[in-house]
């Protein structure tokens, strides 16, 4: 099996005349409009793969979700040769009904089956589609090595049931908008940001000594923001920490078999390569932002109110038989007066033109008229205007809220099987022990169902799920302070 790394999350994994490329992205104009791009900038060697493609036998993309920097529909559009695309059998359709207006050939793979490539290349896939959440980890098997990428997919909570990994690739950095957008106080926002970046590298950790692979391939992130906030690229006091940051802490658990690859490196285990790829400076910054071009500042300025009028009213029809009490009115502001937005209340699944700041629960997007005319058209997903890291979010009180989570980031064709999910999640119990207490749990996190039982428990006895780092005081009642939740933590007698 040759391995080489193209970037981000881009591999190219070749075998006998077979190649399989995985999340593709080269797209020079970077990803959710503008605000990510590649680092390195990797925009130059698209060509090459490209090349190594057209001259394999059998050729595959195979795509882990729909997020833009996995999935590069520019770049797939360009490919005019006879290849298959590999994606996950989601609920969702969006990525495969995306794809089809290419003319390539489409497989949807479902988990729990071996998927062959050729006589000795193997796949197997492990999917997460829980709630707003479509992601999956690949193994690639030649019979001799086993090579898991698991991209930005959050099954920690799963890793034992994979057999022997050899060369294992996850995300180590974050990629979401919390708490970056957030009107947040400086230091708060970093101290949510290292809490939230130090979780994200235990549970990296955690895989590593489940895993024990050969080589651990660090990837699929972190991203740089030439045209947002400076700091967000520079690694320091944010969710989007760079290679310095994940070594130190990898030092410090005696993980040493880790290859920081550049893009274009091939995988050679007997010259593993330790030295880190460093966080841009200010001036390495501002030179890689003039060779870029900003897509957003061409993004149309106009805002169509009825249109989003629509699109708002689109998602609550799919949820109207849906009953929820209790959510903040959603605020949608392009303006500082009280006519210059949109009021949007869950519980009764109404929608008022004007917003108004005084009210004591609520969760308001503030952004540009563009931003909201993004929302306006139906080409547009949501949860990719979110990731363009545009809009400043604010929350009274603030508690995370999942149905407006739900609400904001689905997709139409699954925003209702995301809210009975949500609602749906198992009340099973489990037992877990900590400094010689035993104690009584909700099994399924109250976030995404994650299994509690395969957590870890911090040395101030919170609860940590495996798969998105949320705490639970088990001194505490097992309550989520942040997230106004709770798994029912209660003593029990020893046995």
């Amino acid at each position: 099996m040759d391995v080489t790394y193209f970037g981000h999350n881009t591999f190219l994994v070749m075998q006998n005349e077979t190649s399989i490329l995985i999340d593709p992205w080269f797209n020079p104009n970077g990803a959710f409009f503008g605000s990510w791009f590649q680092y390195p900038i990797n925009h130059q060697l698209g060509d090459k793969a490209v090349n190594i493609l057209r001259n394999t036998k059998k050729r595959y993309i195979f795509i882990s979700h729909e997020h833009l920097d996995h999935f590069d529909y520019g770049f797939l559009s360009k490919l005019n040769f006879d290849l298959t695309l590999l994606i996950p059998n989601y609920r969702g359709k969006f990525l495969k009904n995306k794809l089809s207006s290419l003319n390539h050939n489409i497989l949807e793979l479902d988990e729990n089956n071996k998927h062959r490539l050729n006589e000795d290349l193997n796949i197997e896939l492990f999917i997460s589609d829980v709630g707003v959440n479509h992601d999956c980890a690949i193994v690639v098997d030649d019979g001799k090595k086993r090579f898991l990428n698991q991209n930005d997919c959050k099954v920690f909570d799963r890793l034992n049931e994979m057999s022997r990994i050899d060369y294992y690739s996850v995300q180590f950095s974050g990629a979401n908008a919390y708490p970056s957008t957030f009107s947040y106080p400086s230091k708060i926002k970093e101290e949510i940001s290292m809490d939230r970046a130090h979780t994200k590298i235990r549970n990296v950790i955690g895989a590593l000594k489940i895993l024990d692979p050969i080589v651990f391939l660090p990837a699929a992130g972190p991203a740089i923001f030439p045209f947002l906030d400076e700091s967000l690229s520079l690694g320091k006091g944010t969710i989007f920490v760079h290679q310095n940051f994940l070594n130190s802490n990898l030092k410090k658990a005696g993980w040493t078999k880790v290859s920081y690859l550049r893009p274009g490196d091939k995988l050679k285990l007997n010259s593993l390569k330790h030295k880190i790829i460093k966080a841009p400076s200010l001036s390495e910054l501002i030179e890689i932002r003039r060779s870029l071009i900003c897509q957003w500042d061409d993004l149309p300025e106009k805002l169509d109110i009825y249109s989003l009028i629509l699109q708002i009213q689109s998602r609550l029809d799919n949820i109207s038989d849906i009953n929820i009490n209790d959510i903040p009115i959603l605020q949608f502001i392009w303006g500082n007066k009280a006519k210059d937005g949109l009021s949007i209340d869950l519980n009764t699944k109404k929608i008022e033109l004007g917003y108004d700041s005084k009210i004591k629960k609520y969760v308001s997007l503030k952004a540009e008229q563009k931003y909201f005319a993004l929302m306006s058209n139906a080409s547009y997903r949501w949860q990719d205007i979110s990731l363009s890291m545009r809009a400043s979010i604010k929350r009274r009180p603030d508690i995370f809220n999942n149905f407006i989570n739900l609400f904001l980031f689905s997709d139409i064709d699954n925003i209702y099987s995301s809210f009975v999910s949500s609602i749906e999640i198992p009340i099973d119990k489990c037992f877990i022990s900590h400094n010689g207490c035993n104690y009584e749990i909700d099994r399924y996190c109250p976030h995404q169902g994650a299994d509690l039982s395969k957590g870890e428990i911090d040395n101030d006895g919170n609860l940590i799920c495996p798969r998105h780092g949320w705490k639970f005081n088990l001194n505490d009642k097992g309550k989520n302070k942040i997230m106004s939740v709770t798994i029912n933590a209660k003593k029990v007698a020893n046995k």
